[in-house]
């Protein structure tokens, strides 16, 4: 009886040893593996013979963290200096382990230009970046959406091309690898080629009477800008025009702030820098649209802003009133009459003028006979071209020039010196006898 009892005891304790076996293996990752410096891992472990929840983590002092510490299923951060350690997980005496090896960091940087930059509007910028301990040298740029462009699209040196307004722009390259990201930044400032010293809104229309700036002093020699913000509506022109015969130049709101037009006097303007030449003439007629000084009219379709720059060219100083406004054109036809396609009829006599810098008027013939051309100046040197059906040019007319026309030949009268003015300077009138 006794040895019955000694063999069922051995059992029992045979039996007992068999289930406190513990085992603990790491299923995911389920081979050896890379990462980058600072890069994230899932780590995740079974047990047999043993709580998961008891699971402990290390990866031998290499200096990355678990979260949670413990448990079957942990995120594991890799240390920021390379090297290749084991991680393991362990339950007691049980444990497994897969192998880590942390890749070198990324680095990047760019290498020209070597710090900020200052461009004019337009103008472009070569860039070189130098990636190390990447295994791709696809470096790619961006300037954060602000509509730049680069040549080519990616690589280790690229043209930049900024948008075509005044503003500073961080240009980007980044590059991506196995063992991780990097990214080098650098400051690109267009500049504004005509700050503005002030800015002027035209509140409605514009009193064409009232100074949208008063008692506005210059030094000899001195300038100042006006952004002058127009409103949207149906009037036709914008006027901008001082009481004074100081160099008046108006710019577009473009990137480039593109001289539209200049003016020296009350008698005329003209495209670009030519507006600026000595006066010809003085004005003479009084019940049209007059100029008290220097002035530039443009359409004001589609115009929201436009810069006005005043210039003293004398010696001494002088003291101006700025005028701002928008207004009808004092040509009855315009802008109605500026394509061929909409020309007016010339029965015995039509009048026009010639207010905006290119502007052009087409008349229809209705009654043959002799044209003549005729102007109240010859500030804006009028000139007419005589065409017939085919749009064949048979004659130009200048002031106190004749030309026989016939019915439904097509005259189109235009500046011949690229200059325009207010009505009163540049009315022309056609007649036919």
């Amino acid at each position: 009886m006794r040895r019955i009892v000694l063999v069922s005891t051995l059992l029992l304790a045979l039996v007992a040893c068999q289930v406190s076996v513990v085992r603990v293996t790491i299923t995911e990752p389920d081979t050896d593996i890379a990462l980058a410096a600072g890069a994230t891992q899932t780590f995740k472990a079974t047990v047999t013979g043993g709580d998961t929840a008891s699971i402990s983590w290390s990866d031998a002092s290499a200096g990355g963290s678990f979260v949670p510490e413990a448990g079957p299923e942990v995120v594991y951060t890799a240390p920021l200096v390379a090297g290749s350690f084991e991680v393991t997980a362990s339950l007691g005496g049980a444990k497994d382990n897969v192998k880590v090896t942390v890749l070198p960091q990324v680095a990047l940087s760019i290498t020209e230009p070597t710090g900020p930059v200052s461009l004019s509007v337009g103008e472009k910028q070569a860039f070189k970046a130098s990636a190390s301990n990447a295994d791709s040298v696809d470096i790619s740029w961006s300037d954060g959406s602000a509509g730049g462009s680069f040549s080519p699209a990616t690589g280790a040196e690229v043209t930049y091309t900024p948008p075509l307004a005044a503003g500073v722009y961080t240009v980007t390259a980044s590059v991506s690898s196995a063992n991780g990201t990097a990214s080098a930044s650098e400051q690109v400032t267009v500049l504004d080629p005509l700050p503005a010293d002030e800015t002027l809104t035209i509140t409605g229309d514009g009193d064409p009477n009232s100074p949208i700036k008063t008692e506005v002093t210059l030094a000899g020699g001195a300038s100042r800008v006006f952004q002058i913000d127009v409103p949207s509506g149906s009037k036709e022109a914008l006027v901008v025009e001082l009481n004074q015969p100081l160099q008046l130049g108006l710019y577009k709101n473009d990137g480039f702030k593109s001289l539209f037009a200049t003016s020296s006097s009350a008698d005329f303007f003209a495209a670009g820098e030519s507006g600026l030449s000595k006066s010809l003439e003085s004005q003479s007629i009084s019940i049209l649209v007059t100029c008290r000084g220097s002035c530039v009219y443009q359409s004001a379709v589609g115009v929201t802003r436009a810069f006005a720059k005043v210039t003293n060219q004398n010696a001494s100083q002088v003291t101006f009133n700025l005028f701002a406004y928008v207004d009808d054109f004092g040509d009855k036809d315009e802008p109605e009459n500026d394509a061929a396609a909409n020309a007016f009829a010339i029965d015995s006599s039509n009048s026009g003028a010639l207010e905006t810098i290119n502007d052009v008027d087409f008349y229809r013939v209705t009654t043959a006979g002799l044209l003549k051309l005729t102007a109240a100046q010859t500030v804006v040197s009028p000139r007419a071209q005589i065409l017939d059906a085919s749009n064949n040019l048979i004659a130009t007319l200048e002031p106190e020039g004749t030309q026989a026309v016939e019915v439904g030949m097509i005259v189109k009268v235009f500046s011949g010196n690229s200059r325009a003015a207010a009505s009163s300077v540049s009315q022309y009138f056609l007649t036919v006898e």
